[in-house]
């Protein structure tokens, strides 16, 4: 009989092995091709900017998928290797060349990852397209687009499958390449012993690790900057390495050190177990570390939406704000009416009000030196700010405001606030039109009216309130093109409110001219004294029949109710990608902890079958397999979930100095989590028990 034949008999005979290999490679193509196939999609493609923060970072969640779905595809190929190293060496020892028992085992497992390949790659297209199907519901009101096939996310997934071939075929060849006979055929009862002499020491420097290299990777960058101005770069997130290390030493301790104590008869009564995990320590260790780190992806995962906060749309005076330059031909109070009228909704309190831009100096705060310290810049010309008087403010808001000559006050909302880079108070002068002569200016505080803010309400995107002498003063000769329209007013809640909304944003859009056409961050005059060099003279990224895409562009109109809508199915994409991440983790670590277990039962049998000659009733044979697998669940579970809780929280600390209401009620989701993850390992811990006892027949 051939070697395939042969092959094929222990394949039938041991059926437990090859299913679990080829599920967890299936596995693992089904997730990755059903993200970028649903990522590939128009649905989240015509959403996303090109260019965008929300574009990295739902690559940076393919990364983080893709990692964690090799890790479990690496170790279920260990697994099986391991597993076949018994009838490899055996057949080596019978005088089958090395060569010849090669090929046949890479036949065999080429075999296997093809039909993992198209079933993976089969099922994850389908399973995007179902998940498309329900998106585009959810996604109707606020983007025409519908789910379609991504060729280029088959194709990522088709690379993928090429990808963990590649690295399934080097392990082969290193397998292989061992020529030791005893070793391959020891290889399955190969134990890992942790080295002796584990002290108290060992544990508090993995403490003193992890704070250390939070402490640096984490708080030090911020206190640097804050305090001496000085950039230290990226280079401190090496220090999160040091955290990793020092958890791996926390690990290590808790399998190697055990001692008698106050309470001598506990210490014998588990002899038995802490020798057990002492001499596999090394697999048991780099398996919890692996674990927690997993559930440090699920939490990540998890938890990046509810960082995010919400989007305030409570904090909007008014339902719809928008301005444009007086010389573009845009909306008319008129025909918002018309418009209003058209779908049945009721306009009120509609407004108007003029801005004017004024040439002003500023700080500039971006460049570093070669030693990485901040470089405070002052211009005297710097860019145009956005000016009202103190008469059309109260006008627009109802807000009496009183403002003295020579003083300003900036327009922000509640949540605004400064920052290294930028101050309320940095503009000392503004421009008259001939930007030679000026008038000093003296910041007067800030005045809160979210609807009139643009962008973050400081640097380029400043909106001034002035006194009405100074303001008439700064107007004088000024030209249409530098005189801001603004529209303020409310409209009536209705079925129809949104459709009117999505057909005066689209008409906004249609009818702005070239003039109008550039991004968030453009500033007209660092654009004419720099000319070529100046970055941000980039057309603008929005699309009046798409307003679900994430605008960004300088005259951007707020439109609440469209924009609720939008944000809502945002989130939900969001929320499907960050999802995958979670999921995928999670499915690792479930893989990676189940046959760790079962691993750990077939590998002891005969220690368990000894156990029980010597007298050991099956009680007690229970207790020892439960104190073996409870190790490997209990302790990566709460250093995960907790390290995770503990960084998240700092995040959440970071933003202001303070944890606000709404903060405390994210890390109350994030302890709800923290317990389902919990109840989840609890689970699956009684599954891989059940199981594992029923491998040693106890």
């Amino acid at each position: 009989m051939k070697l395939s034949g042969l092959f094929a008999k222990l394949r039938k005979n041991n059926k437990k092995e090859y299913m679990q290999f080829q599920f967890c490679m299936s596995l693992s193509i089904l997730l990755i091709t059903s993200y970028l196939v649903m990522y590939g999609s128009d649905l989240v493609q015509k959403t996303l900017p090109n260019g965008g923060d929300s574009r990295k970072i739902a690559d940076m969640i393919f990364f983080l998928a893709a990692a964690g779905c090799i890790m479990f595809s690496i170790y279920a190929t260990s697994l099986f290797l391991r597993y076949k190293s018994r009838e490899t060496g055996i057949f080596l020892a019978l005088g089958a060349g090395k060569s010849k028992l090669g090929r046949a085992l890479f036949t065999e497992i080429g075999k296997m990852m093809v039909r993992c390949s198209v079933v993976g790659i089969l099922l994850g297209i389908g399973l995007a397209s179902v998940i498309g199907v329900i998106f585009e519901h959810i996604a109707s009101s606020g983007n025409d687009n519908r789910f379609s096939l991504s060729f280029l996310g088959i194709a990522g997934g088709i690379v993928y499958c090429m990808l963990l071939i590649i690295c399934v075929a080097v392990m082969c060849v290193r397998f292989m390449k061992r020529s030791n006979v005893m070793d391959i055929i020891n290889e399955q009862r190969k134990q890992e012993p942790l080295r002796k002499g584990i002290t108290l020491s060992y544990l508090i420097s993995g403490i003193v690790m992890i704070l250390v290299g939070v402490f640096i990777g984490y708080f030090v960058p911020i206190l640097s900057v804050n305090i001496s101005g000085h950039w230290m770069g990226a280079w401190t997130n090496l220090f999160y390495i040091l955290a990793a290390v020092g958890l791996y030493r926390i690990l290590v301790y808790s399998i190697a050190s055990h001692r008698k104590g106050k309470n001598a008869q506990k210490y014998y009564d588990n002899m038995i177990s802490y020798g057990m995990l002492k001499f596999q320590g090394g697999s048991i260790v780099r398996n919890m570390l692996v674990i927690a780190l997993l559930l440090m992806g699920v939490q990540f995962g998890v938890f990046y939406l509810p960082l995010q906060g919400g989007d305030n749309y409570g904090e909007y005076e008014d339902d719809i704000s928008y301005r444009y330059p007086m010389d573009a031909d845009e909306l008319s109070e008129e025909e918002v009416f018309a418009m209003a009228d058209k779908y049945q909704v009721s306009v009120q309190d509609y407004r108007e009000a003029e801005f004017i831009q004024v040439l002003g100096d500023g700080v500039n705060r971006e460049d570093m030196d070669e030693n990485n310290n901040m470089i405070e810049e002052y211009n005297e010309k710097y860019f145009y700010y956005e000016c009202i008087s103190a008469a059309q403010f109260e006008a627009m808001t109802g807000k009496e405001t009183e403002i003295t000559e020579g003083h300003y006050r900036v327009i922000q909302s509640k949540s605004g606030y400064e920052n290294i880079f930028n101050r309320f108070d940095d503009t000392t002068r503004l421009y008259l039109q001939n930007e030679e002569d000026f008038i000093s200016m003296e910041y007067d505080g800030l005045e809160i009216y979210r609807s009139l803010v643009i962008g973050a309400g400081y640097g380029e995107d400043s909106r001034y309130i002035l006194n009405d002498a100074d303001y008439e003063k700064l107007k004088a000769g000024i030209s249409q093109d530098k005189i801001i329209r603004q529209v303020l007013f409310q409209v009536e809640d209705s079925k129809e409110t949104y459709a009117f909304s999505k057909d005066l944003y689209e008409q906004f859009c249609s009818r702005a001219p070239e003039s109008m056409n550039h991004i968030g961050a453009y500033n007209a005059y660092q654009a004419k004294v720099q000319g070529e060099e100046y970055g941000y003279d980039l057309p603008g990224i929005y699309d009046g029949k798409r307003p679900a895409l994430e605008a960004d562009w300088l005259y951007k109109p707020s439109i609440v109710p469209m924009e609720k809508e939008n944000s809502i199915m945002r989130r939900a994409i969001f929320l499907l990608l960050f999802a995958y991440i979670a999921v995928i983790c999670l499915a690792a670590e479930s893989i990676i902890l189940y046959t760790r277990s079962q691993n750990v039962a077939m590998k002891n049998s005969q220690i368990f079958k000894d156990l029980e000659k010597l007298g050991a009733n099956k009680k007690y044979l229970r207790r020892l397999l439960k104190s073996q697998l409870a190790k490997t669940f209990v302790l990566p579970t709460i250093m995960g979930c907790l390290l995770m809780f503990l960084y998240e929280l700092l995040l959440l600390w970071q933003n202001d100095g303070i944890l606000t209401t709404g903060e405390i009620k994210v890390a109350g989701l994030m302890l709800t989590v923290i317990a389902l993850i919990g109840l989840y390992q609890f689970a699956l811990y009684k599954i891989s028990m059940k199981n594992a006892a029923g491998v040693l027949e106890i």
